[in-house]
């Protein structure tokens, strides 16, 4: 089901987002409605409260779509490592027709949880840091900065 895209200044972008701690059938159907509600946008990531709930789950598929082998569903992001520096040209789904060039990392380590129905830790070295740190801010609740 593609959702509502809340926009810049609603309530919940504005609030941390809390972190998840069971998976139930409710956040796998967020999941798919959040990919559904990207690629339909169209866009290249989403948090969940980009979408009016208050969780710490986000999406992200730097091909737009295109390779969907390249989509990255994260719960409970915490990056635990930052290295070197890059800069991208962002938009984002919450603020249409606006962007701006922002300096990420290069390259992050997560720990985060599975979407498998336990909750297992895992650490992730990933190298589309730019495209995972930009929507891990989103469920802090910051837009552009790191």
């Amino acid at each position: 089901m593609i959702r509502p895209i809340v926009l810049y200044g609603a309530d919940v972008l504005t609030k941390p987002t809390k972190p998840v701690t069971h998976i139930s059938d409710a956040e796998i159907q967020l999941v798919k409605d959040m990919v559904e509600t990207m690629y339909k946008a169209p866009g290249v990531g989403l948090a969940a409260n980009q979408v009016g709930v208050g969780k710490r789950i986000m999406v992200t598929d730097p091909s737009a779509g295109e390779k969907r082998n390249q989509l990255i569903t994260i719960i409970n992001p915490e990056i635990v490592v930052r290295e070197g520096e890059q800069t991208e040209d962002e938009g984002c789904l919450s603020i249409p027709g606006f962007s701006a060039v922002v300096l990420r990392p290069a390259k992050v380590i997560l720990d985060s949880t599975s979407t498998a129905k336990k909750l297992p830790l895992k650490r992730k070295t990933c190298w589309r840091a730019p495209f995972v740190t930009r929507w891990i801010i989103s469920t802090e609740c910051s837009f552009w900065t790191i």
